[in-house]
C-alpha cells in the first residue's frame, strides 16, 4: 500500500509490521498480531488495512468497542468500501446491537450488491433476530454469488434448522462441511440438528469433531453433555458440562454459563 504520510522506508517498515501481524493472526496469537498492527498503524497513519486487521484481532479476544472504534476508522478511510461496514457490522452483531448491525450489512451490500460474504452474515444475523425466512433468502442469494461459500450453508442450515426444517437444515451443514473440513460451527450445528431428531448417538461424533478442531468450543463441549445425559452417560455428560462452564467464564459468556449452572444444579 502507498504511504501517503511518511518516506519509502517508512512504508516497507509498516508493512513488514503488518505482514508479521498477519502471520500471528493466522496463528491465533492476537495480541502479539495487535502489538504488530499498532506499530504498523505509528508508521503509517493511513494504512487501512492494517486498521481492519487490528480490529479484527482485538474483536477475537474480547475488545469489541475497541475494534469497531478501528472499523470506524476503515469507513472514514475508504467510506464507498463496503468492508468496513460489514465488519463493524459483524462485531456489532455480536455485541447484540442488531438493528445497527442490519444498517452496516445493508450499507455494505449497497456499495457491493455481488458481496456474497455480507449477504450470508446478514442471514445469520437476521436469523438470530428470528427472521428467519429472511434469513434463508439472504443465505440463497450469498450460494448464488459464490457456491463454494461454506458459511452460507452452515447459516441457511442454522436458520432452516430454527424454522424446524431439520432435515434441510443437516443437508446444508453437510454441503458446509463438503466445501470446508474444518468448519467447526458446520459440525456442532449439524449434531444439534441430529440431536433434535433424537439421534444422540449420531450426533456425539459430530460434537466430538467440533471440539477436536476447537479445542475451547465451549457450546459443543455442552451439546456434548446434553448428548450423553440422554443417552443416560452421567459421568461423560457432568465431564463435559464442567470444561463447557469452565470454558465460558474465560470467554464471558453469561448465557451459557446461566444454562450449564442450571443444569448442574439438577445434577
Amino acid at each position: 500500500m502507498k504511504n501517503t504520510n511518511g518516506s519509502t522506508e517508512e512504508t516497507i517498515s509498516a508493512q513488514e509490521f503488518f505482514n508479521r501481524g498477519n502471520e500471528f493472526y493466522n496463528q491465533k496469537d492476537y495480541q502479539s498480531a495487535i502489538s504488530e498492527y499498532n506499530e504498523a498503524i505509528r508508521l503509517n497513519p493511513g494504512f487501512l488495512e492494517a486498521y481492519n486487521q487490528r480490529g479484527a484481532a482485538k474483536g477475537c479476544i474480547g475488545r469489541h468497542s475497541e475494534a469497531i472504534s478501528d472499523f470506524d476508522i476503515v469507513i472514514d478511510l475508504a467510506p464507498n468500501s463496503p468492508v468496513g461496514y460489514a465488519n463493524r457490522a459483524i462485531t456489532k452483531g455480536y455485541i447484540g446491537r442488531h438493528s445497527e448491525a442490519l444498517s452496516d450489512y445493508d450499507t455494505a451490500i449497497r456499495l457491493d450488491s455481488n458481496y456474497a460474504a455480507a449477504y450470508s452474515s446478514r442471514g445469520y444475523l437476521k436469523s438470530q433476530m428470528g427472521q428467519h425466512f429472511e434469513a434463508i433468502s439472504d443465505c440463497d442469494m450469498a450460494i448464488r454469488l459464490d457456491s463454494n461459500n461454506s458459511e452460507a450453508y452452515n447459516n441457511r442450515g442454522t436458520a432452516k434448522g430454527r424454522l424446524g426444517k431439520l432435515f434441510e437444515a443437516i443437508s446444508d451443514f453437510d454441503m458446509a462441511i463438503r466445501l470446508d473440513s474444518n468448519n467447526s460451527e458446520a459440525y456442532n450445528n449439524r449434531g444439534v440438528a441430529k440431536a433434535q431428531l433424537g439421534h444422540y448417538d449420531q450426533a456425539i461424533p459430530d460434537y466430538d469433531t467440533a471440539i477436536h478442531l476447537k479445542p475451547d468450543y465451549a457450546n459443543a463441549y455442552y451439546n456434548r453433555g446434553i448428548a450423553k445425559s440422554s443417552l443416560k452417560h452421567a459421568n461423560e455428560a457432568q465431564a463435559d458440562f464442567q470444561m463447557a462452564l469452565n470454558l465460558a467464564e474465560k470467554a464471558k459468556n453469561e448465557n451459557l454459563k446461566a444454562q450449564i449452572k442450571k443444569i448442574l444444579a439438577q445434577e
